[in-house]
């Protein structure tokens, strides 16, 4: 096809495109339909995604006359509008090419080609819905958005809970997208994960920290509810597969073969929540949502980026104190002790008087409050934390240097009852980091 020829298409294009985009959309029960002033109508499919469960797809749409015949060699006609409805559920055929990169090269696709694949999100749709816009599966995009800049804050976040598939989980309804670099006001144009792996952006000395019971957050809601509980239990294997949001190519056989592998790690073989998987449980949030991503970032880090220039440092709180954030996340005081759980770092970082009193001035808890405040503060004011002349400089040999160990990190952590320490230590649960890239094929 000539340069000339395309330029001439993609005119034909991106007019109709545009009224594609803009125009009336309707719905046929769960069926999406489309119908476009310059057109027709056309009904169209559901697809799944890779970062969203389906969004709609409006397939072979013509754009232009097939170049057959007569049209051969000769500018692109616009497609006529028609009458009826077209059946958009399938793709056409590619343009014909010979591909010489085979050994033996063949011929494939069709002359008849010129034809338009549409796509577009569901969960805005089912967002408008949920806030009782009555047509919303028959807005175009555009006005989509109009309504849903008019519907009170408080309706828009309540409909967030149409969105879960048990109780409050995932916790997170929207999540980053990947724009297209060619959009003007693109921000995130590939996945955070490819930018570190590549060291793609601008670095700057960074202080990473984590809690040995992160997956408190999720655990002791759930642990401390009988029915949330047992509500849980009822469909275990279902709905933990799909709280860990496992990567959405995973065939069933791999989702089977995964699950029964987290079972036996985590909960000695046993597929319910009770006090003797409690703990496993909280490990396996933790480790599936914090510890091996942190483990990741930071082997990305020592991999791409100039440590001297721009050093890691590394924490760990581990200390147990007079308040916990396990009570918040519960709502009450919790039947058990989980230990230091997500948060709990904070409470000797920010004053939150509305959700804890004021500590004793005299306690030990106020001098954690104090190194803490005071490591941060050093940090943000000369690019290193307090106290680091026992631990190594964190690149990419020490992070190496044996099988159960990461860079040393400093120890925030209890020691006898009633005491507080910070000591240099570099050990890590790589038995659990190397199972999750099994898992994950890493």
């Amino acid at each position: 096809m000539s340069r000339l020829h395309g330029l001439l298409m993609l005119t034909t294009l991106i007019p109709w495109v545009s009224c594609f985009l803009t125009e009336v959309c309707e719905s046929l029960g769960q069926v999406p339909k489309v119908c476009t002033a310059h057109a027709g109508c056309m009904i169209g499919t559901h697809m799944k995604g890779y970062q969203t469960e389906k969004f709609e797809a409006f397939l072979g749409i013509p754009f232009a006359l097939p170049p057959l015949g007569e049209l051969r060699f000769s500018n692109p006609k616009t497609f006529p509008a028609w009458t009826g409805i077209l059946n958009a559920t399938a793709a056409k055929d590619d343009c014909v090419q010979k591909n010489y990169l085979l050994p033996e090269p063949i011929i494939t696709g069709s002359e008849d080609c010129l034809y338009l694949n549409v796509y577009r999100p569901m969960q805005a749709r089912k967002t408008a819905s949920l806030c009782n816009i009555s047509n919303a599966y028959e807005l175009s995009t555009t006005k989509l958005v109009k309504a849903l800049r008019n519907v009170s804050v408080a309706t828009l976040l309540n409909a967030g809970d149409g969105l879960k598939f048990w109780h409050v989980h995932h916790m997170v309804n929207y999540r980053p997208v990947i724009e297209s670099s060619k959009w003007p006001e693109a921000f995130l144009t590939q996945h955070p994960k490819v930018t570190l792996n590549k060291g793609k952006y601008k670095p700057v000395p960074v202080l990473l920290g984590s809690v040995p019971n992160e997956g408190g957050i999720a655990a002791v809601p759930i642990m401390e509810n009988k029915a949330l509980k047992n509500s849980f239990n009822k469909n275990f294997t279902s709905l933990m597969e799909t709280f860990l949001e496992f990567p959405k190519h995973f065939t069933r056989s791999k989702l089977d073969e995964t699950m029964s592998l987290i079972i036996d790690e985590y909960f000695q073989g046993q597929t319910q929540l009770n006090e003797k998987t409690n703990q496993g449980f909280t490990d396996l949030v933790s480790e599936r949502g914090f510890h091996h991503p942190l483990y990741e970032t930071i082997k990305a880090y020592v991999e791409t980026v100039d440590t001297v220039k721009y050093p890691l440092y590394l924490y760990k709180f581990n200390y147990s104190g007079l308040h916990t954030y396990a009570t918040i996340f519960n709502g009450a005081n919790t039947s058990r002790n989980y230990g230091v759980v997500h948060c709990d770092d904070l409470i000797y970082l920010f004053r939150s008087p509305l959700l804890f009193p004021d500590i004793d001035k005299n306690s030990i808890d106020a001098e954690v409050i104090k190194t803490m405040v005071g490591n941060f503060v050093h940090f943000a004011k000369y690019r290193k934390p307090l106290n680091m002349a026992n631990c190594e400089v964190c690149n990419i040999k020490t992070f190496n240097r044996q099988p159960e160990t990461i860079c040393d990190y400093q120890h925030f952590t209890s020691a006898e009852p009633g005491s507080f320490v910070v000591k240099t230590d570099n050990q890590f649960n790589i038995k659990r980091i190397k199972l999750w890239q099994h898992i994950l094929d890493e």
